[in-house]
């Protein structure tokens, strides 16, 4: 189970937001964000902190060759996960000390969370399958890639959050890393909760 678990938090990494380095509005570094995820655009996410290693990190282990299969397995999910999201921004907050900033929007994504509910009917008789540890691994990770696929295609949720931001030392609007979890639990469709609560069971 640590392979999923690997898996999960570096999806979440995706949310750990950087500045771009552009002098930009909160309204706008959340739109090029949200826009980069969409593209699936590498290149564009690792301005905000993002690399593809890290990503890959969560697919295969780190002392592993990568192969053509599992380069595949990373962009699919990237796009299974990103690629549907529509959003419409619906006005912003600044502070008073100009620091702070909060951004009001409304995101629809597929219903992921779902990936999640057909996961775990699944992953209990992978479990007493005699399978060793690795192949379990291999086995879990698979499966769930392929119901996040299967649930990418499927219905659409629609969340509203208020995404905070801060200014950082180079006086650059950056996406808080805590306290956005509505923020990114609707980005995902439901996939964030959804792995932390999975997270929080394997404890």
């Amino acid at each position: 189970m640590k392979k999923i678990l690997s898996l999960l938090l570096t999806c979440v990494m995706l949310f750990s937001f950087g500045g771009c380095g552009a002098e930009v509005s909160p309204e706008e570094m959340v739109s090029t964000y949200l826009d980069a995820l969409k593209k699936c655009d590498m290149k564009a996410l690792e301005e905000y902190g993002v690399s593809e290693k890290d990503f890959l990190s969560g697919i295969v282990n780190e002392s592993d060759d990568i192969s053509d299969k599992e380069k595949e397995q990373y962009d699919q999910l990237l796009k299974d996960l990103f690629s549907g999201i529509t959003y419409e921004i619906k006005g912003s907050n600044i502070s008073e000390d100009k620091k702070t900033a909060t951004v009001d929007i409304s995101i629809t994504n597929a219903d992921l969370s779902k990936a999640f509910e057909n996961y775990f009917s699944k992953i209990f008789s992978l479990a007493f399958s005699g399978l060793s540890e690795k192949e379990l691994e291999k086995k879990s990770v698979e499966t769930l890639l392929k119901e996040i696929n299967t649930a990418a295609k499927g219905d659409k949720v629609t969340n509203t959050a208020k995404v905070k931001l801060t200014k950082n030392e180079d006086d650059v609007w950056t996406i808080d890393e805590k306290g956005n979890d509505a923020f990114l639990n609707a980005l995902s469709g439901g996939f964030f909760n959804a792995a932390l609560d999975f997270a929080k069971g394997l404890k």
